[in-house]
């Protein structure tokens, strides 16, 4: 099964994905970019050059200030307040991926954050 196939991403396109089910991906998706944001920290930290450094502070600040904000946005126009989306507990998925992302920025180089990144992009 390809993508194109999941249930949720067909249901988006012909219009029958039910609206309680995209808000809970929508706020289950704040909290991957959080999380996102945090692994893409420490690849700048760790990068060995300036112009690596640069690649990934750009990638962190248009992650936290525009897509992040488009993000908050968008969750408003269906009903998501700020307040429900700094609440959201994440799914135990969100934590098994996110866990994954921070854990290989910890303990490996910037070619392993790069390819455990790699899907998200």
């Amino acid at each position: 099964m390809t993508h194109h196939d999941h249930p949720s991403v067909k249901g988006i396109g012909d219009g029958t994905l039910l609206l309680d089910r995209f808000r809970f991906f929508m706020q289950q998706d704040y909290l991957f970019l959080i999380d996102y944001s945090r692994a893409v920290a420490i690849a700048c930290a760790k990068s060995p050059a300036l112009d690596s450094m640069g690649h990934w502070a750009k990638l962190l600040d248009e992650t936290l200030n525009s897509e992040m904000a488009q993000h908050r946005s968008f969750c408003a126009d269906f009903g998501i307040t700020e307040e429900e989306l700094s609440a959201t507990q994440p799914s135990p998925a969100t934590i098994s991926y996110t866990k994954h992302l921070v854990d290989t920025a910890y303990s490996e180089g910037i070619a392993g954050i790069a390819a455990a990144m790699l899907p998200c992009q």
